[in-house]
């Protein structure tokens, strides 16, 4: 699970919940696909067959294609459906068969929880963006709103305190939010963000870029949070330093290409890159940590605070510091002023010429 945490693809669509030794029994449909631009082939496999493994990938399908597999589970939340997703590269699957309880029937995670007792090692979640009709006014009393009780109108913080609620003494939550959480004051979302700070559960915030997502162009962060960031193991059992105090704040959305006309993908390069500063700052990374303007900052408690416990990770990490070209400023100066004139000279010949136009046509201005 570590090395599916550290390489999982940070914009993937996706819900599970593993915590120590607990088994659960689920129906699954497999889909494995791969594109090359043109060209876009899918297998799907029945429900109950074994969890696609290397071995197994590779008896059915070309190494030549990257592969990527896709787990659809169907839950209602209400009358609503909602249909979550596991994206992630091969070879870090586990082979073993996938096994998790849903319940005995369809239910909902806020006012009808199967699994109260449940405390999960690693939660990770892309719960509904910005709900408001999740039936909030009938739960104002309700235990798990630790850090505040959510606004009736908006779901985003009570999917979080859900998370929280679930997480074991050193569990670790990560999950997609739209970016109106990580500043929104409404309706007291500011104070339970404030709160949540406060008790120091905020590990990490990843701010991406816009149109990752096919449904919506809207651009949205992750949010990692850690019950316990005095200690713990992380990759290949490394331990993970004290991280008490401090919030790592990571602005992303430059990142990425266009794979298509409305659509953005961020490649292994970039994912590495997230990848690697998150875990060079917990400790368990292959390098060592350092703050990056115009990327990354460590901020501590007091910075945030002075920040109206705000998180917006711009508003930290600064502009990302531009190469020095060698030239003075005086130099600069002389090439742009006589570059503005050679502007002004050729706005006032076009001008003119529009003028003539106009009035060969009897327009004249």
């Amino acid at each position: 699970m570590g090395k599916l945490w550290r390489e999982a693809k940070p914009y993937a669509n996706c819900f599970l919940l593993a915590s120590g030794d607990q088994t659960m029994d689920m129906d699954v449909t497999w889909s494995k696909q791969w594109n090359s631009r043109d060209r876009r082939s899918k297998q799907v496999f029945d429900s109950g067959r074994k969890w696609p493994g290397r071995a197994e990938s590779q008896r059915f399908w070309p190494k030549k294609y990257p592969t990527v597999f896709r787990m659809s589970v169907l839950l209602k939340n209400g009358e609503k459906r909602q249909v979550w997703r596991l994206r992630t590269r091969a070879g870090i699957v586990p082979q073993e068969k996938l096994k998790a309880n849903l319940g005995k029937e369809n239910a909902d995670s806020f006012h009808r929880d199967l699994h109260p007792d449940l405390k999960a090692d690693y939660i990770l979640a892309n719960p509904p963006f910005n709900s408001s009709d999740w039936g909030g006014e009938r739960l104002r009393e309700d235990k798990r709103w630790v850090y505040g009780v959510p606004p009736t109108g908006n779901a985003n913080f009570a999917w979080v305190q859900n998370f929280i609620y679930h997480l074991a003494p050193n569990g670790v939550a990560g999950f997609v939010l739209a970016n109106g959480s990580l500043s929104s004051n409404q309706s007291g979302e500011g104070e339970i963000r404030k709160n949540m700070v406060e008790a120091d559960v905020v590990d990490c915030i990843v701010a991406l870029p816009g149109q990752l997502f096919y449904s919506t162009p809207i651009p949205v962060s992750l949010w990692f949070v850690s019950r316990n960031k005095k200690n713990g193991k992380g990759l290949e059992g490394k331990l993970l330093r004290d991280r008490s105090g401090e919030i790592l704040l990571i602005d992303a959305r430059k990142l990425g290409f266009m794979s298509d006309r409305t659509h953005r993908d961020l490649s292994d390069a970039d994912i590495a890159r997230i990848v690697d500063a998150y875990h060079n700052w917990r400790g368990d990374g292959p390098g060592t940590y350092e703050d990056i303007q115009g990327f990354c900052k460590s901020a501590k408690l007091e910075e945030v605070r002075s920040h109206g416990h705000v998180l917006t990770p711009g508003r930290y990490v600064g502009a990302k510091e531009a190469p020095d070209d060698g030239k003075t400023f005086e130099e600069k100066m002389k090439r742009l002023t006589a570059q503005l004139n050679e502007q002004f000279k050729e706005s006032a010949r076009l001008e003119q010429e529009i003028r003539s136009n106009l009035s060969k046509l009897g327009y004249g201005l």
